[in-house]
């Protein structure tokens, strides 16, 4: 946009006699005047827009300070933890029992021998198991010494049904998600 000072100013230029200093004047104050009305006009939307996200965000930390967690949660949360510290101790209680075992062979110089259980690794898949990140036989999670005969029946289940159907070339709707059949 072209202000009229600036037409003014092109008009003398190009040789116009006509137009006076006062016009010249008016036309800059006026041009003046006008600029600081938009640049005011906008920094009270630049104003009223920070206002309400201000607002905005006092409304989301209201609203985040009353969220709290939820009491069957934080008593879920227990309860896995306690299963985990149930899993390790009892770990710990078979490995001493199979470090005994390991010592009695020895002293009698016998070929008997047990492995510990690595309790890290039965935490972790225990948790994977229980986040159904890692369905038995996929992501190299796999039936283990921990898992009850029940879940081992089950898994046995599913891996004939998922062969009866390869037979039939129906395979892909046969799932082995052991949480999704099993925890139900």
């Amino acid at each position: 946009m072209t202000s009229t000072y600036d037409n003014l100013r092109e008009q003398i230029l190009a040789g116009d006699t006509s137009i006076t200093a006062t016009q010249i004047d008016r036309a800059r104050r006026d041009d003046d005047y006008e600029r600081l009305r938009q640049e005011a006009g906008q920094r009270a939307a630049e104003t009223a827009a920070e206002t309400a996200r201000q607002k905005a965000i006092a409304n989301l930390q209201r609203r985040a300070d009353k969220l709290t967690v939820p009491r069957d949660l934080q008593a879920a949360y227990r309860r896995f933890v306690e299963a985990g510290q149930a899993l390790t101790a009892g770990i710990d209680d078979h490995n001493n029992k199979i470090q005994a075992l390991n010592a009695e062979s020895k002293q009698l110089d016998a070929d008997v021998q047990l492995w510990p259980l690595s309790g890290r690794t039965f935490f972790d898949l225990a948790t994977k198991e229980a986040a159904a990140t890692a369905p038995i036989g996929s992501l190299g999670l796999s039936l283990h010494a921990l898992h009850d005969e029940k879940v081992h029946q089950h898994r046995d289940q599913l891996q004939q049904e998922r062969a009866d159907r390869r037979q039939l070339g129906t395979d892909s709707s046969v799932s082995l998600d052991f949480k999704e059949q099993h925890h139900e």
